[in-house]
């Protein structure tokens, strides 16, 4: 439930941050078009954070395959590129896409979203490494304290 309220957030926020609505300002005839590719292209980037989090970071940056895992980065962007392209293009008619220019644009949104899944899964492991550790020391204190309590009766 924590995962989708962050989504939201994240997916609101250009919209929230935006200026407000100018009525004397000419509406944009590819607005409807924008929000749609916005979205979409955001379904992309949740496919990415959790891909990176649960499968690319444990296979490859905690080996330490940081060659394997740059490469297999820079295809999954191409990737991504590739189908905001095909989706700009069905999208927004009044425009050309120009490859460069939106991979320019989106490689903060995609070095972001890599960054914070890399944290996200160390965080979470460290959590999982912290209870583990918690659970077996308690578990040896209650061994000892069994053992005590045997040799006193």
């Amino acid at each position: 439930m924590l995962h989708i309220a962050v989504w939201l957030v994240v997916f609101s926020l250009p919209y929230l941050l935006s200026p407000s609505y100018d009525p004397n300002r000419p509406v944009n005839p590819d607005r409807e078009g924008f929000l749609y590719l916005n979205l979409l292209t955001g379904v992309f980037w949740v496919g990415l954070f959790y891909l990176n989090a649960y499968v690319l970071t444990p296979q490859f940056v905690y080996k330490k395959k940081y060659i394997s895992y740059t490469l297999i980065l820079i295809t999954v962007y191409s990737v991504i590129m590739l189908f905001h392209g095909l989706l700009f293009t069905w999208l927004i008619k009044s425009r050309s896409f120009i490859f460069l220019r939106s991979a320019s644009f989106n490689l903060t949104a995609f070095l972001l979203t890599v960054t914070v899944s890399i944290i996200f899964k160390m965080m979470q492991d460290k959590s999982k490494s912290d209870k583990l550790t918690q659970e077996k020391q308690e578990e040896n204190l209650k061994s000892e304290l069994s053992f005590l309590r045997s040799q006193i009766s």
